[in-house]
């Protein structure tokens, strides 16, 4: 259901088992997990291309309370997260504990390094990449601290990377 160019989440939960976007809950289940062994509950958290908030609904409901979603389509706005509209190529973030994306950079098949890399540098801790392909970037100023290869539910392994750098 599209209501002013808004796609209304509360129509999708009540079709919650017919609708393949909830369906997708094991993938937000084990981006939880993640979250729930790197993250603090309060730490400032960005999803890249949230869409309609369905892995950060997940994770307030987990107990996470400062979280931020960037999405360039029109999504309705929800009380679980902070939605900045845009797309990220042309968004000035500012800096967040954690940032993440979960399957959202393969819709960029050859995104731009500097991208990532000034996407990287808004970021204080850790930066998570779940099931998104990540061939040939590198990702200066953070380790690698956990790499598991691709399994369901995901197509691509999930990576986390560690920021570095102690100026936060």
């Amino acid at each position: 259901m599209v209501e002013n160019g808004m796609r209304d989440i509360d129509y999708l939960k009540e079709d919650y088992h017919n609708s393949r976007h909830w369906a997708l809950n094991d993938r937000s289940e084990k981006i939880v997990e993640y979250f729930k062994k790197y993250a603090n509950p309060n730490d400032s958290i960005l999803e890249l291309g949230c869409s309609s908030g369905r892995n950060l609904i997940f994770l307030k409901k987990a107990g996470f309370n400062n979280l931020t979603g960037l999405e360039m389509f029109p999504v309705k706005e929800r009380p679980e997260f902070k939605l900045i509209r845009g797309r990220w190529e042309e968004t000035e973030l500012e800096k967040y504990d954690i940032i993440f994306s979960a399957s959202f950079l393969q819709e960029f098949h050859e995104f731009p390094q500097e991208l990532f890399n000034k996407t990287l540098q808004k970021c204080r801790k850790y930066f998570m990449i779940f099931g998104d392909y990540m061939k040939n970037h590198t990702h200066e100023g953070f380790k690698e601290v956990e790499k598991i290869p691709a399994q369901a539910p995901f197509s691509e392994p999930i990576i986390i990377l560690k920021c570095q750098d102690k100026k936060q």
